[in-house]
């Protein structure tokens, strides 16, 4: 008996099967990479960012307060809180501390605790605290979950993650807005692009503010640009040491390119203050500065540049423009069209707090 094969009708059966598992093959890649896509990207040089578009403002600055009970009577043993003490992540510490009991509750602050005095001010306006009471219930409060791990393992702890949007509702609580006032006084809405710039940027060093001091002695920190303040990755900067200031200012640099420039400007001095700067804003000669305006001149090569700090030293603008033309090698009374001035405005960061 002679079996019939149709060779024809095999092939385009192999074909389609090869079709179909390729398709699977795409919307498996492709599922994989809108996965990785939605995750923050850690790069291997400085910068960690998001392409994440969020509209809220307390975004940028918000960090989660993770809250670890026992499963069944809910009774709290410890709370990792954020390394950056802020507005937002005060609020958000507030509220975890309103899950607490008001009575016989103690918190106990971890060594890498920042900020207790001001987390106990916040803790007082939760707890009422009694002399005649023994506290029952102790609260480790810590930055680090490894702090507390065995304390989770021991009494099998369960995590409650709270994040900052629900925080909201306790800004209109009296005390803890005073409180907030008193520690980060709102600031007034700034109203030229160069003025928005620096409050972004006096956002970003607080909040990042010792990445910045690592990042100066050269320990590896993840400082996050997220797409509301992606521009501040090329901010130009200058460092100064006891005796001498140095500046990278260059555009197309990265922050950390530009201050390892500077660093290395310094010639091996020991770095005591970073300052980051505003873009650099053209201006004609002899413009009056505000008091907060540093004047970077560029000729050609040569660059030469005064910081506000300084420029507070004399009262008088023509001096300035002279005197950056002086420290140029030009003749202080020399002019030509290829001169350019710049203003700025900087943020100071010590990189020493014992300074």
């Amino acid at each position: 008996m002679l079996l019939y094969v149709d060779k024809k009708k095999l092939k385009r059966h192999k074909i389609k099967i090869i079709c179909i598992t390729l398709s699977w093959i795409l919307i498996i890649l492709a599922n994989i990479i809108c996965f990785k896509t939605a995750l923050h990207h850690t790069s291997q040089t400085l910068t960690t960012y998001t392409t994440l578009q969020k509209k809220q403002d307390w975004y940028n600055n918000a960090d989660i307060v993770t809250i670890f009970s026992e499963k069944q009577n809910k009774t709290i043993k410890a709370i990792i809180i954020p390394k950056q003490i802020n507005r937002e992540n005060v609020l958000t510490i507030a509220l975890a501390f309103s899950n607490l009991p008001r009575r016989n509750t103690r918190l106990v602050f971890a060594n890498d605790a920042p900020q207790k005095q001001l987390l106990q001010k916040l803790g007082t306006i939760f707890i009422q605290a009694s002399a005649d009471e023994t506290p029952q219930n102790t609260i480790i409060i810590t930055t680090d979950i490894n702090n507390v791990i065995s304390l989770i393992n021991e009494y099998k702890l369960y995590p409650n993650i709270l994040n900052h949007k629900q925080s909201a509702k306790l800004q209109s609580i009296p005390s803890i807005q005073q409180l907030l006032n008193q520690h980060f006084p709102p600031r007034a809405q700034p109203q030229t692009p160069q003025e928005q710039q620096l409050h972004a940027i006096q956002n970003f060093a607080n909040t990042y503010h010792t990445d910045l001091q690592n990042l100066i002695n050269t320990s590896p920190p993840t400082i996050k640009f997220t797409a509301q303040n992606l521009i501040l990755q090329n901010l130009g900067v200058c460092i100064s040491s006891a005796d001498q200031t140095a500046c990278s200012v260059e555009p197309d640099n990265s922050l950390q390119q530009n201050i390892r420039i500077a660093l290395a400007s310094l010639n091996a001095q020991i770095p005591q203050k970073l300052f980051l700067l505003t873009t650099l804003e053209e201006i004609p000669a002899n413009t009056v500065l505000a008091d907060n305006d540093g004047l970077f001149f560029r000729y050609g090569l040569k660059k030469t540049f005064i910081l506000p700090q300084k420029k507070a030293q004399s009262s008088n603008n023509t001096n300035i423009y002279a005197y950056l033309k002086q420290q140029a090698g030009l003749n202080p009374d020399y002019q030509s069209p290829d001169m350019k001035f710049y203003k700025f405005k900087t943020t100071e960061i010590n990189i020493n707090d014992n300074i």
